[in-house]
């Protein structure tokens, strides 16, 4: 009778435990999928880190090619033209017999004749000339400094259009022509470290009224621009 009730008791104990041990691991295994859903979803809320790019290579901007204009050819004929030339400034410029140079404090100055007077629409312009070409003689601290002088801004990359080769030395210029009935292009010869010669000059931009009418059309003043700055040299 006692072994009966013994094995009765151990067979009512046995489906107990068994019960406790089957809770337990469905608990660890619930704890074990809520801590590693919450990592996962921890891991999905985080902001993607940027993708680097990479810059691309800088562009290098060559520096301008000076373009030479002595000895170019021309069909215009310069046999009959004169020569101006100034000790003080030190140099000298060939020009033709329709232009008259005329000195002016510091500057000389190359102008066409005769002097017309011209409209620009309903604009009086006053006395005006087919072709001004002027030459200022500087002094200063290096050429930055003589351009800055001459031209009231700095001189770098930017401030200048380009260069050109006058008495084979470097000139740089730029333009002014927006809205102008007179283009000008200006330019700076250095001479030495500290001396440079400001060229400017002038032609006709547009078409203007003027009487009496020019008579050359403001290409072939260019040309002869052109050929007037293949002269320039600088002299002793």
């Amino acid at each position: 009778m006692e072994q009966q009730n013994q094995q009765q008791i151990q067979e009512n104990t046995e489906p107990k435990s068994a019960t406790k041990t089957n809770w337990k691991l469905i608990g660890i295994t619930v704890v074990l999928a809520l801590v590693l859903g919450g990592v996962l979803i921890s891991w999905q809320m985080q902001p993607a880190a940027p993708m680097q790019q990479t810059p691309p290579p800088p562009v290098s901007t060559p520096s301008p090619q000076p373009q030479a204009i002595n000895n170019q050819q021309s069909t215009i004929d310069m046999s009959d033209w004169q020569t101006y030339g100034n000790k003080e400034f030190g140099f000298e410029v060939r020009y033709p017999d329709w232009l008259v140079s005329k000195e002016d404090g510091g500057t000389v100055a190359l102008t066409s004749l005769p002097v017309s007077r011209c409209f620009s629409g309903e604009e009086d312009l006053g006395e005006s000339h087919e072709l001004v070409a002027s030459f200022r003689n500087y002094t200063g601290n290096g050429f930055s400094d003589i351009w800055k002088q001459a031209f009231g801004f700095e001189f770098k990359k930017g401030n200048y259009d380009g260069v050109k080769t006058i008495d084979r030395r470097n000139a740089y210029y730029f333009y002014q022509s927006a809205e102008m009935p007179f283009a000008r292009i200006a330019y700076l010869v250095p001479r030495s470290e500290n001396n440079a010669i400001q060229i400017d000059t002038f032609y006709q931009n547009y078409l203007l009224n003027c009487s009496p009418k020019f008579t050359r059309t403001a290409e072939e003043v260019r040309e002869i621009e052109n050929q007037i700055l293949s002269t320039f040299r600088f002299i002793e």
